[in-house]
C-alpha cells in the first residue's frame, strides 16, 4: 500500500499514520510547551503530527525515524525549520546520553504498536531526562 506521498507503508516498521486532527490537537495540548522546550518525536511517518508540533513554541524538535524514505520526506517538507533535527535511527538503538544537554525532554509520538513495550521500558530507564510525554 502506498501513501499519498507515494511512499510504501512498511509493515516491518509497524507504520500506522495519524489522520485525525482532533487526536493531534489532544496530543499537543496535553503538554506544556514553551520557547525553551526540547521535544522529541518517535516515528514521524509523513509528518502529520510533526507539523502540529512545529506550530507550537519550542526550542528544538528531534525526530527519530527508522524509515529512510519517510525521514527524507519529512526533512524535505519541514527541514527549513531550524528547530528540527532528523535522526534516521531506531529509537531503541539510541544512546540516551545524547539527550542530557537539552534535558528535560517532552515526548510526543504515535508509537509503533509492535515495539510499544520496549519503548516504554527504555523511557522508564531514562525518566530523569524526561519532563512529560503523550
Amino acid at each position: 500500500m502506498a501513501s499519498t506521498a507515494g511512499i510504501a507503508v512498511k509493515k516491518q516498521f509497524g507504520q500506522h499514520f495519524l489522520r485525525e486532527q482532533w487526536v493531534v490537537n489532544e496530543i499537543t495540548h496535553a503538554v506544556t510547551l514553551t520557547k525553551e522546550s526540547s521535544v522529541f518525536e518517535i516515528g514521524c511517518g509523513d509528518g502529520f503530527l510533526t507539523e502540529a508540533i512545529l506550530a507550537e513554541p519550542l526550542a528544538r524538535l528531534w525526530i527519530f525515524e527508522i524509515d529512510p524514505e519517510w525521514a527524507q520526506y519529512v526533512s524535505e517538507q519541514y527541514g527549513s525549520d531550524k528547530r528540527l533535527v532528523m535522526h534516521e535511527a531506531n529509537i531503541l538503538d539510541v544512546d540516551f546520553t545524547v539527550f542530557q544537554e537539552h534535558a528535560p525532554w517532552t515526548l510526543l509520538a504515535n508509537l509503533p504498536y509492535q515495539i510499544t513495550f520496549p519503548i516504554l521500558h527504555m523511557l522508564q530507564k531514562n525518566r530523569s531526562l524526561l519532563k512529560e510525554g503523550v
